[in-house]
């Protein structure tokens, strides 16, 4: 008897043996496990992180073919001023040979002769310049009539309209002085009612959308105007909506990116280093944007 409870105190030893050895074990499973899983959210983060730093590609697509529509029409307009320049040079030529002609075939009696000079040619690049700020003048005007008659769709059109030949006409180079500062003045204020009822006429449909706001303000900038104040502005207005949860914020965002756009596609034509403030802004608007199009956000019925 005496044996047999010996042998039942070693089985008992054993057991508890084995099931500390069992509990050991799966204790050991269980941190393994908890450590697999901190590595997987770490990667899962550092994933989303490095999703979150990818620039927006349909921005880069969108901002690659502005600058290339930009060179195409700069280019038109370059070639244009020559073939204006190159006419003109040849019609000179052409009477300069007709009196010369006219002179040895007349009387050949040796007599003083007065120095020709040439007829005054007209300035087609200036007249055409003339032409569009008169034209846009006269659009615009019908653009306020619709906008204090709240036909919004009609004004935004027309404001779209008038800034489209206000900017072509800055782009010739030759709207100078008092009448350069004018025209951009009025076309910031233009500029800035046609975001306060782009909203109402075109919602949440970007296809709805009138003109090239950066080209616009492109060609405003290259004439003495500052669109940095402006962006940076919109740049807080996104800020503090975000902060309140308002939809305005893509909006505010979208507006800032067009005037820092228009700065740095200025700095380009000039052969100028864009400020590093403002590249390092277009990169965050750019970022902030992205996000809030997959967010709840949505564009905002007025700014």
């Amino acid at each position: 008897s005496a044996a047999q409870a010996h042998k039942k105190l070693l089985e008992k030893r054993l057991a508890k043996e084995k099931e500390e050895t069992e509990l050991s074990r799966l204790k050991d499973l269980e941190r393994k496990r908890e450590q697999l899983e901190r590595e997987v959210n770490m990667l899962e983060e550092e994933k989303r992180k490095r999703h979150s730093m990818e620039p927006n590609k349909e921005e880069l697509i969108r901002i690659r073919k502005l600058e290339e529509e930009s060179r195409k029409r700069a280019q038109l307009e370059r070639d244009s001023r020559t073939s204006a320049l190159a006419y003109q040079q040849a019609q000179l030529q052409k009477e300069q040979d007709d009196l010369h002609k006219l002179g040895i075939s007349g009387n050949t009696r040796s007599q003083p002769t007065a120095a020709v000079q040439p007829k005054p040619q007209p300035n087609a690049g200036a007249a055409a310049a003339n032409q569009l700020l008169n034209e846009g003048v006269t659009i615009v005007k019908l653009a306020v009539k619709y906008d204090n008659s709240k036909l919004y769709p009609e004004a935004y059109e027309s404001y779209s309209k008038a800034l489209d030949n206000f900017s072509k006409a800055l782009s010739t180079g030759l709207v100078k002085g008092k009448t350069s500062t004018t025209v951009i003045e009025r076309m910031d204020g233009y500029l800035k009612r046609m975001y306060k009822i782009e909203a109402l006429v075109c919602g949440k449909d970007k296809r709805k959308r009138k003109g090239n706001f950066v080209d616009i303000i492109t060609s405003m900038t290259k004439c003495g105007y500052n669109p940095v104040p402006e962006g940076e502005e919109s740049f807080l207005q996104a800020r503090l909506a975000e902060t309140r949860k308002d939809p305005a914020a893509l909006a505010y965002y979208s507006k800032g990116l067009e005037y820092l756009m228009a700065k740095h596609h200025a700095c380009k034509a000039a052969g100028t280093a864009t400020d590093k403030r403002i590249v390092e802004s277009i990169g965050k608007m750019l970022d902030r944007a992205e996000q809030l199009k997959h967010s709840n956000f949505g564009r905002s019925t007025n700014l």
